[in-house]
């Protein structure tokens, strides 16, 4: 059995039909799986392409088991999922997505379809329980199960602006101005919703793209800085305040730690380079 992980990346955590990693390695060799795989960007979007076919830009692909492919991650990073292509789940995503195709590129971001505050805290923090719940999340979203929520299109609007910007271009008054509501009643309204103030939001945003950094293996200081801290002390100080782990932690122990086998029977990843 062949695993593509590096030191730019997180454990692979599994679970039963189901495995979920933040990857950042650069363009891989051509390569393909036992299992069905669903790729979504956390930061801007990344490149993939089958054997013998053109590079797509995307920011979601779902890729049929066995097929050949490659991935450019772009100086980004990707939560990738891997699903047991013989579970129901996986026969109604590929209905829905891939007919008889191998590869499929839905016009989808993370961003759209996640607690984008759970997203945030299964990278800085890894919690292999939030995680699955992220990915089941997006996997019954992927189904077309998923249930009818409303959601207020102007916090949507906020979330994914602070999500896929740099901090440094954007402030509440011009969220607010985005949106038509004044900053106060924007703040009440992002509180009301999403349970976390707008602040608390950014600032989680701004470690998410720190981590995200490190991830892609920069250095803690460097991180810091590109997202908007003023140092890598900064960086350290919010970390450890707000997700108690500091960067050099979460260097030694989430990005160098073993795969996590979550169940008794965790899916079989077999990986083979083309």
């Amino acid at each position: 059995m062949g695993r593509l992980q590096s030191s730019n990346s997180s454990p692979c955590y599994f679970w039963y039909n189901k495995a979920a990693i933040f990857y950042a390695s650069g363009v891989t060799s051509m390569h393909r799986h036992n299992t069905m795989q669903i790729v979504f960007d956390i930061q801007r979007n990344f490149r993939c392409r089958l054997k013998h076919g053109e590079w797509k830009n995307c920011n979601c692909v779902i890729i049929k088991e066995s097929a050949p492919h490659q991935l450019n991650t772009n100086d980004s990073v990707q939560l990738i999922i891997y699903l047991d292509p013989t579970t129901e789940i996986a026969h109604t995503i590929k209905h829905r997505y891939l007919g008889e195709n191998d590869i499929s590129c839905p016009d989808l971001g993370i961003f759209q379809i996640t607690n984008t505050v759970e997203l945030q805290k299964s990278i800085v923090s890894p919690d292999p329980f939030m995680l699955e719940r992220l990915v089941s999340g997006i996997l019954i979203y992927l189904s077309g199960k998923h249930p009818h929520n409303p959601i207020d299109q102007r916090v949507a609007l906020v979330e994914q602006t602070i999500a896929l910007s740099h901090p440094d271009d954007f402030t509440s008054k011009n969220l607010a101005e985005k949106v038509y509501l004044s900053e106060s009643r924007l703040r009440s309204l992002f509180k009301e919703v999403t349970g976390v103030s707008l602040h608390r939001y950014s600032l989680s945003s701004r470690m998410r793209v720190a981590v995200n950094q490190i991830i892609m293996g920069n250095t803690i200081r460097d991180a810091a800085i590109k997202a908007g801290f003023t140092d890598g002390s900064h960086l350290q100080k919010m970390m450890l305040k707000h997700y108690g782990i500091s960067p050099s932690r979460f260097i030694k122990e989430k990005l160098m730690s073993a795969d996590v086998n979550l169940d008794p029977t965790p899916l079989r990843l077999e990986t083979t380079v083309c």
